[in-house]
């Protein structure tokens, strides 16, 4: 219940001057108390499940394991004040496809506790609740999977991907 024992974990970066933490507060004792059937009739009340789900399959295509994946850091938890709800903002990729680990394979079911599920803990240690419950949860489980298949089909079948490395080596090699 005391803002000031955030300090460790979370650093407020938009509104630096405006210190109410009641809606991260809220959230992480609705993560830490609340039951299975709970948890998933009310997450969307806390959080864009769409988006967190978009992100977690960004995030295993891209074999980023410097994010909440792996290290379970380089995201934003951000509060928007229209929606009351929390959303996941990505941020310093430069690790993916398999560069943190040395490996540009992974298993996108989520479930190898070793290298995926938050569970090396990053900076502030311990598992990642929220991705763990997430993904325990058949529900939003599906939800991810969908977000994987959607993911791939317009990143690497679409050819999207392949244009815009070839969009960008061709620049490179322009200049050097």
């Amino acid at each position: 219940e005391d803002p000031s024992s955030y300090a460790n974990s979370f650093t407020q970066q938009t509104r630096v001057n405006d210190a109410d933490l009641l809606p991260l507060i809220n959230f992480m004792r609705f993560l830490e108390q609340a039951d299975d059937d709970t948890f998933e009739k009310e997450l969307p009340n806390y959080l864009d499940v769409d988006s967190f789900a978009t992100y977690l399959a960004v995030n295993a295509m891209l074999v980023n394991t410097d994010s909440m994946l792996g290290m379970n850091n380089n995201y934003y938890l951000y509060y928007t004040e229209e929606t009351e709800k929390f959303t996941l903002l990505m941020w310093d990729a430069n690790e993916s496809f398999g560069k943190l680990g040395g490996s540009a394979s992974y298993d996108l079911s989520l479930t190898n506790t070793q290298n995926g599920i938050g569970n090396r803990g990053g900076m502030g240690g311990g598992q990642n609740a929220l991705l763990t419950r997430f993904m325990a949860n058949e529900k939003f489980k599906a939800l991810y999977e969908e977000k994987i298949q959607e993911v791939y089909e317009k990143a690497f079948i679409s050819g999207a991907m392949t244009e815009a490395i070839d969009q960008y080596s061709e620049l490179i090699r322009s200049v050097n």
